[in-house]
């Protein structure tokens, strides 16, 4: 919680507390202690990674990688998602309605408090559509969390060198990457420069290919087998 960039982050709205519920500095200290795994969704075509501000917000400026997940089924309690609410900030849209927050009032259900906390967001970041997946503190680590994600593509930004793809792809276990270079509707891109006299039109994504003898891969045989 505490690495997030939003300053306003868990604190957006109003709260009540009463003689039941823990005290403010309890829910804080425990919001700061959860789990938070952060995406942005793209339901209909993952393609959409070739969103431009948040490559040159979370990319290195259009250097760096995006990962595309498949979400995975989730039953356990100890985790949760929460998607995002993105509410009107007065200053930026001084012609609308401002966001006014309602007064939710805390329970002993101390996770339960840092879904709602996590849940809104002011408009200013609805380009991220941000999906979160949020966990108790004693199950925020990485590994835990990592096991409701499937990795279904990677794409990397216009600016990156075929030297820094290599090292990322390289750091992947290889059933990883045979999975990548093999699999339909999978793979591994990266956007197309993208150029003034195409302004109009989105960025496009492009399979990298010719990967395999740089990836540390054993060639794949090129025959099937046939019956007996």
């Amino acid at each position: 919680m505490a690495q997030l960039n939003d300053p306003l982050e868990g604190v957006l709205g109003g709260f009540c507390f009463n003689e039941s519920t823990p005290s403010s500095h309890e829910i804080q200290t425990y919001l700061l202690k959860v789990g938070i795994y952060s995406v942005s969704i793209h339901k209909l075509n993952w393609h959409a990674s070739n969103f431009l501000p948040m490559w040159a917000s979370y990319a290195n400026n259009h250097t760096g990688v995006c990962m595309v997940f498949k979400r995975k089924p989730l039953s356990d309690e100890r985790f949760k998602w929460v998607k995002v609410e993105y509410v009107t900030h007065w200053h930026n849209h001084a012609s609308k309605q401002p966001y006014v927050a309602t007064t939710p009032v805390f329970t002993d259900d101390l996770f339960g408090n840092a879904q709602l906390q996590l849940s809104k967001k002011y408009d200013y970041w609805q380009h991220e559509r941000e999906l979160r997946l949020i966990a108790q503190p004693e199950y925020a680590g990485r590994q835990a969390m990592d096991q409701f994600f499937d990795l279904h593509a990677v794409v990397f930004g216009f600016g990156a060198k075929q030297a820094d793809i290599l090292r990322v792809l390289n750091q992947l276990p290889n059933d990883t990457k045979e999975k990548l270079l093999i699999a339909n509707d999978m793979g591994i891109f990266q956007v197309v420069d993208p150029q003034p006299t195409r302004a109009q039109r989105p960025p496009q994504i492009s399979p990298l290919e010719d990967l395999r003898p740089l990836l540390q891969l054993k060639p794949r045989l090129s025959f099937e087998w046939g019956p007996a």
